[in-house]
Parts: C-alpha cells; sequence; structure tokens
C-alpha cells in the first residue's frame, strides 16, 4: 500500500474521528492533518464556498485540492510565537491542545482550533505589527 493510499483510507474511513484528533495534534506539521484538512469545509475555508448559483464550483474545489496559500508574514509569527501564546494562556486556564475536530454527523466539516478550554475554541492569530516581546 502506498503512502498516499494510505492517508487515503484513513480519511475516507474517518470512523474513528478521536484518532484523526489526536494523530493531527501537531496540526499543519502533520501530513494526515493537511489530507484531513484539504477535503473538508473548516471554519477558515467556508468564506471561499460559492453561493450563487451561477458561481462555478470548480474553482473552490480546485483551491481547496491545490491550495496557493503558504503563508505571509503574519502568519510566520504566529507560527513560530503560538507554543508560547498556548503555554502562557495554559497558566490562566486548563488548556488542552487539539487537532482536527471532524463533525461527527457531518463529516465533511472541520475545525482545527490551536486548543480547547472547558468553555471555548482557543484559535491563536498573530495581528501586525506586533512587539511579539509584549506577549505576558
Amino acid at each position: 500500500m502506498t503512502r498516499a493510499s494510505h492517508s487515503w483510507s484513513s480519511i475516507r474511513i474517518a470512523d474513528n474521528i478521536l484518532a484523526i484528533e489526536e494523530a493531527t495534534v501537531e496540526q499543519s506539521k502533520s501530513d494526515l492533518w493537511k489530507e484531513v484538512w484539504k477535503v473538508r469545509i473548516s471554519a477558515s475555508s467556508d468564506k471561499s464556498i460559492p453561493m450563487k448559483e451561477e458561481t462555478d464550483p470548480d474553482n473552490f474545489l480546485y483551491s481547496k485540492l491545490y491550495p496557493t496559500f503558504f503563508g505571509t508574514e503574519a502568519t510566520a509569527t504566529g507560527f513560530a510565537l503560538e507554543s508560547l501564546v498556548l503555554e502562557k494562556l495554559s497558566k490562566i486556564q486548563k488548556l488542552q491542545k487539539t487537532g482536527v475536530l471532524i463533525s461527527k454527523t457531518l463529516k465533511w466539516l472541520c475545525a482545527s482550533p490551536d486548543g480547547l478550554t472547558d468553555e471555548m475554541l482557543i484559535v491563536s492569530k498573530m495581528p501586525l505589527p506586533c512587539d511579539p516581546t509584549r506577549i505576558h
């Protein structure tokens, strides 16, 4: 079995949503995370869904399967500081790191927050300009 067919079969089956969540905790560092996220509609891709009947859905599907966005200065800085931000937050609230959260009923929907607390999903973002030394 090739690597690609293994990852696609894991995604297609998706019977064990919890196992996928646990296997993708490293998020974008994980090949499985990229494959699971690619074939689902997520909070970050929902704005791209074609809403008008006359809009060709091929562009949306192509952009999901063959993404061209690989980051900006802001995303690189945010990615570099994400661990620090989550560590500081975990001192204030109980924080659980998470991977891809796949809907149990609509398996084509997912979310990929940076963490969970008892009350909320956490998504770390980095605005620019920002002085990283001011993160307390």
